[in-house]
């Protein structure tokens, strides 16, 4: 059964991998309620963002619907097997000021512990995606331990062809 998502004043949602979440397009959109017809407007933005970013969900294997329940316009988004923070792209400013994190469903402090532990000969591959406006202190911190692995071996390759 789908979470509902708790506002949480950011551009941002953070959910799991392999799950399920729907959260109110009002609300991920900031949308005030002094519209006269929010649910239209909500509607409109959220069909925008998911053809926008169509190709961004299927990289990073998300499925993203828009739903009416008779309500309120909601999105729906399901997770696959990719775990990272992912921009999205605006339908209003063009911009990444939207994401999403989706972080791994069994809890881990860095990914060499991780990766020792589970047994996986290979660190996580990162998605070539934009950043996106207040990922910075949201990033957990296994997402910046992969990328800096490979950073550093990226390097440790370009020093040994130098020598």
């Amino acid at each position: 059964m789908p979470r509902k998502h708790e506002p949480l004043g950011t551009s941002f949602v953070t959910l799991e991998d392999n799950s399920e979440l729907s959260t109110s397009a009002a609300e991920f959109f900031h949308l005030g309620k002094g519209l006269s017809d929010l649910n239209s407007a909500s509607a409109k933005l959220a069909e925008q963002l998911i053809t926008q970013n169509r190709s961004i969900f299927s990289l990073a294997g998300i499925e993203c619907n828009s739903e009416f329940n008779g309500h309120q316009v909601s999105l729906r988004l399901r997770t696959g097997n990719t775990i990272g923070a992912i921009p999205l792209i605006s339908p209003v400013t063009g911009k990444a000021d939207y994401g999403l994190i989706v972080k791994p469903r069994f809890p881990w402090d860095g990914i060499g512990s991780m990766l020792g532990t589970i047994g996986w000969r290979v660190a996580p591959t990162a998605l070539k995606l934009s950043n996106f406006r207040g990922s910075e202190r949201s990033i957990p911190p296994w997402v910046l331990s992969s990328m800096i692995l490979l950073r550093i071996d990226n390097l440790l390759k370009t020093l040994g062809t130098q020598i």
